[in-house]
Order: C-alpha cells, then sequence, then structure tokens
C-alpha cells in the first residue's frame, strides 16, 4: 500500500468486500484493499504461524 488512504475512503475496501455481490460467499482469501492479493510470504509459513496461535488462544482462554 504505497499510497496513504484518506480518512474518508479509509473503509472503503472494508464496506465493499462486505456488501458487494462480486464477492459474495468468499471466504479465507486475501485482499489488498478490493482486490484479491498474496499476503507476505510469512503468512503461508507454518511454523511461523504457530507462536502466533498459541499465544491469540492464550489471550482469549482457549
Amino acid at each position: 500500500m504505497a499510497e496513504q488512504l484518506k480518512a474518508e475512503t479509509g473503509a472503503e475496501a472494508e464496506i465493499y468486500l462486505a456488501t458487494a455481490p462480486e464477492v459474495q460467499g468468499v471466504t479465507g482469501k486475501y485482499f489488498d484493499r478490493k482486490e484479491e492479493a498474496k499476503a507476505n510470504s510469512r503468512a503461508y509459513d507454518v511454523t511461523a504461524r504457530r507462536p502466533l496461535w498459541e499465544v491469540s488462544n492464550k489471550y482469549v482462554g482457549m
């Protein structure tokens, strides 16, 4: 995200993704604003994700 978002348009992508018929039923995908994209490579690394998963579970009482 090279350009800065203005306050007036900050939630535009979230509103689009929550309401647009074009993405109805789409789950488990990563979006950069309104476009499907690949997440950072670390997001696909199970070893890197495990500590975050464990601490998240600790904080929510699981």
